[in-house]
């Protein structure tokens, strides 16, 4: 699914991986498939999975009045490996700007189970709609979120 061509007609952005014309590698787009997505809850941590229903975000939807989410990180921008210092700068202007918008907000990161990338520290923000979670994530220059809507399904969403 690509976020820009859904949700932001007639104000079409076209994003830099768009004007540059470039196609994500197969082997990348399988990578984020089978990240595990963990979501520390306050009770106790969960995963989430691609595609997968996820009773324990179902739970959280219900504890927190929410029925949508979005898992989002603002590491490695557009894959491209950073710095420890500048993936943590990019963490914490995540972190400010969602903080100030209301959401749920747990603490999560992503994980790699090949090993091939170090864990991402990202966010699971629970209240976020489809289009707030893509402007995120265009402007922290990911490839891709994940985002649930009331059926607790993670999607990832490619831009």
């Amino acid at each position: 699914m690509f976020c820009q061509a859904i949700v932001l007609q007639p104000y079409r952005v076209r994003t830099i991986r768009e004007q540059k014309k470039t196609i994500m590698p197969t082997d990348l787009i399988t990578a984020y498939q089978n990240t595990n997505y963990i979501v520390q809850d306050a009770a106790e941590s969960f995963t989430l999975k691609v595609n997968s229903r996820s009773k324990e975000l179902n739970n959280l939807y219900q504890k927190n009045n929410k029925n949508t989410a979005a898992f989002i990180s603002a590491f490695n921008p557009y894959s491209q490996v950073t710095s420890v210092e500048q993936n943590i700068q990019a963490h914490t202007k995540l972190s400010k700007r969602t903080t100030a918008k209301y959401y749920t907000v747990y603490q999560g990161y992503g994980v790699d189970p090949t090993g091939e990338w170090t864990p991402e520290k990202s966010l699971l923000l629970l209240g976020i709609s489809f289009l707030d979670a893509c402007q995120l994530g265009i402007y922290f220059q990911q490839n891709a979120i994940l985002f649930a809507d009331k059926k607790a399904i993670p999607r990832l969403i490619f831009f």
